[in-house]
């Protein structure tokens, strides 16, 4: 039965990683296509020799600024998904968890964004270290937030709250705003799964009224662990 679990954990895992690329290979897409519809308006402009006049150059300028900024977003998004893929290298860290929550956010803004649900931050700012193996709490709480976007409809938002109190540190997922009539329930041993990472990390998974998750995990988690 162990074992069944084990490798359950691992297809769970893998399924993570895929829909983590998915994800990144879909929004750099939309980030060239905003890139590339710019060039072909300077294009025009340079064509029809709009870039004579005073109205040319504003915006010629408006249309240069637009593709700094677009790229600007890419090299941030391409950077956030290079750290989460390089803390993979490593099974044992010390990690911030306000910055892998930050990530995370960032990875999930195109699905959030498909489903008009905002994510917003909660963070405390003094949280020490933690010691341990982030993968493991990236995915849980990739698929609790996954769980609460289904939960919620349009024009809702999750809060990651995040706090350290007696040498543990919780975070809080809370949905806010109006629910769908029909909420998919997740099966007995997905929930099993969730339950097991968070036992590995040496802490729980809570479930609170309203819908809220939190996690409570020590300092030093138990996955990955060195002896």
């Amino acid at each position: 039965m162990e074992g069944e679990r084990g490798v359950g954990l691992k297809a769970a895992e893998l399924q993570f990683i895929g829909k983590i690329f998915s994800i990144f290979s879909h929004e750099i897409r939309n980030h060239f296509a905003v890139i590339r519809e710019s060039a072909g308006l300077m294009q025009d402009l340079i064509e029809m020799g709009r870039l004579k006049d005073s109205r040319g150059t504003g915006e010629q300028i408006k249309t240069l600024q637009s593709i700094d900024g677009q790229i600007g977003k890419s090299i941030g998004f391409i950077d956030c998904f290079s750290r989460f893929a390089h803390r993979m290298d490593s099974p044992f860290c010390s990690f911030q968890v306000n910055e892998i929550l930050e990530e995370l956010t960032v990875l999930l803004c195109r699905p959030a964004r498909q489903r008009r649900i905002s994510l917003e931050k909660a963070f405390q700012d003094d949280i020490p270290l933690l010691q341990g193996n982030p993968f493991p709490l990236q995915y849980l709480v990739f698929c609790l937030i996954e769980e609460k976007m289904c939960l919620l409809a349009h024009n809702g938002k999750i809060v990651l709250e995040t706090a350290f109190s007696r040498g543990m540190v919780s975070i809080r997922l809370i949905p806010e705003g109006s629910r769908v009539s029909s909420v998919p329930k997740r099966r007995g041993e997905e929930r099993e799964l969730l339950l097991t990472v968070a036992e590995e990390l040496g802490g729980v998974l809570r479930e609170q009224e309203g819908g809220a998750s939190v996690v409570s995990i020590p300092l030093a988690s138990g996955t990955g662990k060195e002896a």
